[in-house]
């Protein structure tokens, strides 16, 4: 029975987590469903006095909505006879209706109609087909033309327990298709929903984020103020934390305020605080040694529309929706064959907090309580390999060449000695240092080839030189698993000339390194595309500089999401020979466009 019951809790787990995942950090990254494109939209915000809707009303369904419309404005049909408050309150009761518990009606008041350009909310693929499922990403009306509508319900000085909401019907009766997302006084209670059936909302006066939904599936899919993440990568281990400011508010002392906008010195106040603290709890141990971490940084991110958020600086936030991310970085120089974190923050008894493993492979998803603590990571990897930077070594027929030259000089060289030696030993020493040195040359030139001078022009064809910089590019991409900028730029070495190695890879830092939410680097995962557009040889002739494009895709995680990043460049490099292999002396980024999410 509690393998029956430890499968179970594993499958709910991970069921919660994909649901965690599809609707994480960062607006770009909330799971698409066709209520967010609907021909309507409810955006309803609850708050202290009363209910506000942000209607945007689709240009088509203009006459089921016009008991909304002024008279001034009231061209769908004949000319009313009805006054404007006669229509809205009719509009209170058979259109978007309020009602309490009680069932009576919340009285209606129209603060702004006019017309407008709907907001888009479409997803950059939409009309394409989803790569998941096979079927179109939705999309909005062609016609973006809607009618936008401000309503405000009032309480009248009582503020109700419960609210229901009921849907508009056409002339036909049937529901009218609306998208409707739901908050209460700045916590989204949902996500994007079609509202076609009436929705009954229990309201918390005490904290929002306790408002729900009578049917469990209308509300938002994070329900944890507290969640914790386990990295395991190439080059760091990075133990995660994302929790609900209050219950921040509670393990350190901060003074919390429901409904409070939080500026940007407060929000570095409680940043600060969170780091100090996180650093001292939920210990690590890589293979059962305690470690401290080397580096951390920290977001105020806010729970909105689009999920979660990571503020701008300077971006006034809600204290009701704001959460604190916290990343503590453990840098390693191979993957261990453990990690465990032991989790001590548990601030309800029976808690269980939410958990998510990631390591190159794949997350998958756990959770802790007070008598299950362990977050533990084993080494499973049986294909892995560490990824390691190599130089990129001269092609064999540019040595060859070389190789030649050298020949011919060490054969003159050697015939010249000879000539002396034979004019009746006229300089003796001359002849017997001129065939020394040729000969010397020579085996050199046989067997050492690259540490010799470059005398000839060592500039490759285009297909030549497109390998060349592709294995470079392949290479530098390595350096993004490093989780320093210094340590980045330490491991460039093999690949840049020493003199060069402050200005490359400052560069590098600058215009081809990604960053993502949170200040963290994405990982590449594949290189495309590359196209060599011009080819010009150095004027010094140990080298070339070339001027070429590539594409890239990236990944990065944290706080539970893996964020992917579609990326083209146009770089101007100067490459050089040094010691028979390839290295950068000079780069530009010229242009790079980002795409994804």
């Amino acid at each position: 029975m509690s393998v029956l019951v430890s499968k179970f809790r594993c499958a709910l787990w991970a069921s919660l987590f994909l649901l965690l995942l599809a609707f994480s950090v960062q607006s770009d990254t909330t799971p698409f469903n066709a209520s967010q494109v609907a021909p309507n939209i409810a955006i309803v915000e609850v708050g202290d006095e009363g209910v506000t809707i942000d209607l945007e009303i689709f240009i088509g369904d203009v006459r089921t909505f016009a008991d909304l419309l002024p008279a001034r404005l009231f061209t769908v049909a004949e000319e009313t006879t009805e006054d404007d408050e006669a229509r809205l309150a009719r509009f209170a009761r058979d259109g978007i209706s309020l009602r309490r518990s009680d069932g009576s009606i919340l009285p209606i008041s129209l603060k702004t109609v006019e017309p407008r350009i709907r907001v888009d909310r479409s997803s950059p693929l939409a009309g394409e087909l989803d790569p998941l499922s096979g079927r179109p990403v939705p999309a909005p009306p062609n016609d973006p033309r809607v009618i936008f509508a401000r309503l405000f319900y009032s309480f009248e000085g009582v503020k109700p327990d419960k609210i229901e909401l009921l849907p508009p019907r056409d002339e036909k009766g049937v529901p009218v298709v609306i998208g409707t997302h739901v908050t209460d006084r700045g916590m989204p209670v949902s996500e994007f929903r079609f509202f076609a059936i009436p929705m009954l909302l229990k309201l918390d006066w005490e904290d929002p984020w306790y408002t729900r939904f009578r049917d469990s599936t209308l509300n938002r899919r994070s329900q944890s103020g507290t969640s914790a993440f386990l990295y395991v990568e190439p080059r760091e281990i990075r133990v995660e934390t994302l929790i609900r400011l209050r219950e921040l508010a509670e393990w350190t002392g901060y003074e919390f305020t429901l409904n409070k906008f939080l500026n940007s010195n407060e929000q570095i106040d409680i940043l600060t605080t969170a780091q100090e603290f996180l650093k001292t709890r939920n210990t690590l141990s890589i293979d059962d040694q305690v470690v401290q971490p080397s580096a951390s940084r920290a977001s105020i991110l806010s729970l909105g529309q689009r999920g979660f958020e990571v503020l701008q600086d300077g971006s006034d936030t809600n204290s009701n929706a704001a959460f604190v991310g916290v990343i503590l970085s453990y840098p390693i120089a191979r993957l261990p064959q453990r990690a465990e974190v032991v989790w001590d923050m548990f601030a309800e008894a029976n808690a269980e907090i939410p958990v998510i493993i990631t390591d190159v492979a794949s997350p998958f998803f756990s959770g802790v309580t007070e008598e299950r603590p362990e977050i533990l990571w084993t080494n499973q990897l049986l294909t892995y390999e560490d990824p390691i930077i190599e130089s990129i070594p001269m092609g064999r027929d540019i040595l060859r060449s070389q190789t030649l030259v050298y020949l011919v000089v060490a054969v003159l060289l050697c015939a010249a000695g000879l000539g002396f030696w034979i004019l009746n030993w006229v300089f003796p020493i001359a002849s017997a240092v001129l065939l020394c040195t040729g000969m010397v040359i020579g085996a050199i030139g046989i067997f050492r080839p690259s540490s010799l001078p470059t005398l000839v022009s060592i500039v490759p064809d285009q297909t030549g030189a497109s390998g060349v910089l592709e294995g470079l590019v392949t290479q530098i991409n390595k350096s993004t698993l490093e989780p320093t900028a210094e340590n980045r730029a330490r491991v460039l070495l093999p690949l840049v000339h020493e003199e060069s190695l402050p200005d490359v890879s400052a560069e590098i830092e600058r215009g081809i390194a990604i960053r993502l939410p949170g200040n963290g680097i994405a990982r590449v995962t594949s290189l495309g595309g590359l196209k060599v557009e011009t080819l010009t040889p150095l004027s010094e002739g140990n080298g070339f500089q070339v001027l070429a494009a590539w594409e890239i895709t990236a990944t990065g995680g944290h706080w539970g999401h893996a964020h992917t990043r579609a990326v083209e460049y146009r770089v101007l490099a100067e490459l050089i020979a040094d010691a028979g292999k390839w290295k950068i002396s000079g780069i530009t980024v010229l242009e790079s466009q980002m795409s994804g999410g």
